[in-house]
């Protein structure tokens, strides 16, 4: 049995009929059919009923059987695929963006911890386009991003939704509700929180019109307990800038669209990965409704 085999007979199975898992495959019709003649060759077997006047593959009670099997057969390759990419090592690699490893990832981690994952986990800080890189060569397991692009070896999946606020001292003259014109553009801290987090600062106060550009929100938030500084964040974020530096939130009118973080790795049904992904997608809903 080989791997495309099996793909194009659960395919089948799933889909419910030959041309629809064809096109599920990327796959011709005869290229399908081939495949699973093949299979039923080396099983001595038929798998599905090819009666005349069927319009969907409805499975021999051979097939059916065989359904658990396959089943069982791709998740012992996806393992055996997982010991590979990763060189049989016992650590699991994470990336996540700058501000996600500042606020989510710490608690997630610690939860993490608790359950005594079968990997341990090494945490790195990585812009988008790093993350991509580095989960397509194998380096990083997985990673959450905030910045999506196509990619033909990793899959990118929507995770979770949150609000960009603005995050500034507490005698900072702004308030919920006010213009985004009356915050003090020569004390912007530009920290992009998202593609619409630029168009939208620039929309408002030009391209050029802020004090700082920086990547490093440690440094930022040094200079956000000055009067009149501020910086548009991720809610979860500004939370974490609450609690541990005194700073408040704020909501003008008209901030910029929220902002998704998604997971990207090679496979997103693997249930470490999901366990993963739902403890860091948790974690960020709790803080947000703090």
């Amino acid at each position: 049995m080989t791997l495309q085999e099996i793909e194009a007979f659960l395919a089948v199975v799933q889909a419910g009929s030959f041309s629809t898992a064809a096109q599920t495959l990327f796959v011709t019709q005869p290229t399908l059919s081939r495949r699973i003649e093949s299979l039923e060759g080396e099983l001595g077997c038929q798998l599905f009923d090819r009666g005349r006047g069927r319009r969907t593959a409805a499975l021999t009670d051979t097939g059916q059987a065989m359904v658990e099997v396959a089943q069982r057969w791709m998740r012992l390759w996806e393992e055996t695929r997982n010991v590979v990419q990763t060189g049989g090592r016992q650590d699991l690699r994470v990336g996540a963006y700058q501000t996600l490893c500042l606020s989510v990832m710490p608690i997630a981690v610690s939860r993490l911890a608790a359950l005594q994952l079968p990997q341990r986990l090494e945490l790195f800080t990585l812009h988008s386009g790093e993350s991509y890189t580095q989960v397509e060569d194998g380096e990083v397991d997985l990673s959450f991003i905030a910045q999506p692009r196509h990619s033909e070896l990793a899959a990118t999946v929507p995770l979770y939704e949150e609000p960009l606020v603005i995050a500034c001292a507490q005698d900072a003259p702004y308030e919920d509700g006010m213009s985004p014109r009356e915050l003090d553009a020569t004390k912007a801290i530009r920290l992009e929180a998202s593609p619409d987090h630029a168009l939208w600062h620039t929309y408002w106060f030009g391209e050029s019109a802020h004090a700082l550009r920086t990547d490093n929100l440690a440094f930022a938030t040094q200079l956000l307990h000055e009067t009149g500084w501020w910086v548009v964040a991720p809610l979860t974020m500004a939370r974490k800038l609450e609690r541990t530096e005194g700073l408040r939130c704020v909501r003008t009118d008209n901030m910029p669209p929220n902002r998704t973080t998604y997971l990207i790795c090679r496979n997103p049904t693997d249930p470490l990965t999901q366990t993963i992904s739902d403890q860091v997608k948790a974690v960020a809903e709790e803080l947000m409704g703090e």
